[in-house]
């Protein structure tokens, strides 16, 4: 299962977790830390102004202005915020146990 870590996000506001290799973002369902967890995944294009997202779209691809969060009880923490080719996506865990 994933741990919760301290979220560091680089310049351009992006951060994955240290058990996530950049290379697995479209599968970190599938991975062994995902194991007994439940997720959720947040994109920017649904969490954001139509405007901001257009600035996005045009070019501006630093997200540090997006803090994705959810709305759900329970102990959920991030594991990413990352680039998939839809655009910039946030997943959040908890535990299933």
């Amino acid at each position: 299962m994933f741990n919760k870590e301290l979220v560091n996000r680089n310049a351009n506001g992006y951060w994955l977790h240290s058990s996530i290799n950049p290379s697995e973002i479209n599968w970190i369902d599938q991975l062994p830390g995902a194991q007994g967890m439940e997720l959720v995944f947040i994109t920017m294009q649904g969490s954001v102004s139509p405007e901001r997202y257009l600035r996005y779209q045009s070019g501006d691809y630093n997200i540090m202005d997006w803090n994705p969060c959810i709305c759900e009880e329970g102990d959920w923490f991030l594991v990413g915020i990352y680039e998939t080719e839809f655009g910039p996506e946030a997943c959040f865990v908890t535990s299933l146990i």
